[in-house]
């Protein structure tokens, strides 16, 4: 990498404790705070601090955090510096097909269409499911909690369709890896594909029933992986323990009536983020087994 990274934030006067501590643990990480509804100075900032390749990690959650981007593509796309550009996406191929279920992909959506009027260099990074939740406390992640189909801490499920379709996961660290080695290619696909892991929820479910009840001590390591890091956890005794486990017919998935699983008081996302995680989590799925029978 030829600069050390800046990162771009918002201002707010009420939690310079917590930008004290973002500066002090990223080291050589310069912060600028930004305007994200000014694309002039977006553009200015992004021209002063030399920044060649922009990686957006805006969440997605409201029409707001979508103009956000936008915004920044037309910025980049106005620095006489800025070359490439990497949308916030990190999950599945977003598409019109699963609007109807999960109108906030408009947001991304948005955003490729955006891209797509200029002359940046993109890629849309698509690592399937973050294996981390499913992992949490026992793994290393920035992710905050939040339950989605299998709940191993409570031993139940709540999978949409039958379970049996293949999905894709990936921990939020190698994707992390991956995008620090795309940085130094100079041909990008449009769409980026990558992997941990491939296995149905079904299977899912019966490895957290195989783990679950276990006691960490370290005594034996037992690890799950094909490709790249799956999990790893420290066990002693192997007891497993049966989940509770529900099915979401595809036709309620395809009406946007997906069942949410409930929520730990850890939990620090409002009901309306959650409710729209689980549709849209629901609707890839639903997507990807569309696209299987089709």
């Amino acid at each position: 990498m030829k600069n050390p990274p800046t990162i771009f934030t918002v201002n707010n006067p009420t939690n310079t404790k917590q930008k004290r501590e973002t500066r002090d643990s990223c080291n050589q990480v310069e912060q600028v705070e930004v305007d994200y509804n000014d694309v002039s100075s977006l553009a200015a900032s992004l021209e002063k601090h030399n920044i060649d390749t922009v990686i957006c990690t805006i969440g997605m959650i409201s029409p707001e955090a979508g103009q956000s981007q936008v915004n920044l593509i037309q910025a980049a796309e106005k620095s006489s510096v800025t070359k490439r550009f990497i949308p916030s996406e990190y999950s599945f191929v977003q598409s019109e097909e699963i609007l109807h279920i999960t109108p906030g992909v408009s947001l991304y959506i948005a955003a490729t269409n955006a891209l797509k009027e200029t002359k940046l260099k993109y890629t849309r990074i698509f690592p399937g499911y973050f294996m981390d939740y499913w992992g949490m406390p026992n793994v290393r992640t920035r992710l905050k909690p939040l339950a989605y189909a299998v709940d191993i801490p409570n031993r139940r499920a709540i999978l949409p369709g039958d379970g049996n379709n293949v999905v894709t996961f990936t921990y939020s660290y190698d994707m992390a890896k991956f995008i620090a080695k795309l940085l130094g290619t100079e041909e990008w696909p449009e769409l980026a594909y990558m992997g941990g892991d491939d296995l149905t929820l079904n299977e899912l479910v019966k490895m957290a029933e195989e783990i679950s009840g276990m006691i960490l001590t370290g005594d034996t390591i037992l690890m799950f992986t094909t490709e790249l890091t799956f999990f790893c956890f420290f066990f002693r005794a192997s007891t497993g323990t049966k989940f509770e486990v529900s099915y979401d017919p595809l036709e309620k998935v395809k009406n946007n009536e997906s069942t949410p699983l409930p929520q730990s008081d850890k939990v620090v996302y409002p009901p309306e983020i959650v409710s729209w995680v689980v549709s849209y989590e629901s609707s890839c799925h639903y997507r990807r087994v569309q696209a299987t029978e089709g």
